[in-house]
């Protein structure tokens, strides 16, 4: 009989799982707190905001949750015994995790790449785009490896990411996580 060998799950993808797992271990009861106090500040009111969540397409939703999920482990900060760190921070910090050596490199490109904004100056279908960097003043555009991201893009369009580069190749790439404006 033949089997049907295994997805390979790449390092970035494994990586990602493994952080995520890790906070929602020792940082559960913060999460929630963290998420309505700071990522969806601007609602006062929770029934508000659960009513805005139930009005998205279920694309949207996977999206904001995507979203959600960089934020955590990117942006938002955790206490432990007095001291704070981003999520991504503790993952890397406490040697209980046990990542192999694809996963933290990938997680420490993570940890350094900045959420901003870029404006797309050039869309290359299926390849990539050239992205400008809009917090550098007169940055050049450099070009980022993206397939699926490249189908609805358009010169002009700006787009909130974090690109880092592939520590497998050294390309730049966006982290997966894109705010459209």
């Amino acid at each position: 009989s033949s089997e049907a060998a295994a997805p390979v799950e790449l390092p970035a993808s494994s990586a990602l799982h493994k952080a995520h797992a890790y906070l929602m271990e020792r940082f559960r009861s913060q999460q929630r707190e963290v998420v309505y106090d700071a990522f969806f500040d601007r609602f006062d009111d929770p029934d508000a905001l659960n009513a805005a969540m139930a009005d998205l397409d279920l694309g949207h939703q996977r999206m904001l949750a995507v979203n959600i999920d960089d934020w955590l482990l990117c942006e938002a900060e955790y206490e432990r015994r007095g001291d704070w760190k981003r999520g991504i921070d503790w993952v890397l910090s406490d040697a209980k995790v046990r990542l192999s050596g694809a996963e933290r490199a990938y997680l420490q490109a993570l940890a350094k790449a900045p959420l901003r904004l870029h404006e797309i100056t050039q869309v290359e279908v299926g390849r990539g785009f050239w992205l400008r960097d809009l917090h550098e003043t007169g940055a050049p555009a450099r070009f980022v490896h993206e397939d699926s991201g490249t189908r609805n893009a358009r010169e002009g369009n700006v787009i909130g990411t974090r690109v880092l580069e592939d520590p497998a190749d050294r390309t730049l790439r966006i982290s997966g996580v894109v705010y459209t404006f």
